[in-house]
């Protein structure tokens, strides 16, 4: 994979089929622009599945959930799957709060998602 991590993106790696993404720290206004343009240039390569690891993420904001809305449209409009896995029950309730659980495949494991 030719794409390089940066800013919350710790770490691109291919499990299966699927291209995984390390999310790390605070998801808000001041990382969300370095944010969608790392995801933007990991959805280029069209990843059948992006899988973001969120377990090392402890804070999102509103700037940071619709930047991974953003990345969301990106992949469906290939037809793509994305999903989320490892989050925190604060980040959780972020998405609680906002109505995006049903908006996002989220689950526990990499390997709910990979299977």
């Amino acid at each position: 994979m030719s794409t390089e991590p940066s800013g919350p993106v710790r770490s691109i790696s291919r499990v299966g089929s699927a291209t995984v993404a390390e999310l790390m720290g605070e998801i808000d206004m001041r990382c969300a622009p370095e944010l969608r343009e790392a995801m933007s240039r990991i959805v280029a390569e069209r990843p059948k599945v992006l899988a973001l690891n969120m377990g090392g993420v402890n804070y999102i904001d509103s700037t940071g959930l619709g930047t991974l809305v953003y990345v969301l449209r990106q992949v469906g409009g290939y037809r793509g799957r994305m999903a989320l896995f490892g989050l925190s029950p604060t980040v959780r309730g972020a998405f609680e709060i906002t109505k995006l659980l049903s908006v996002f495949e989220i689950r526990e494991t990499l390997e709910e998602i990979a299977k």
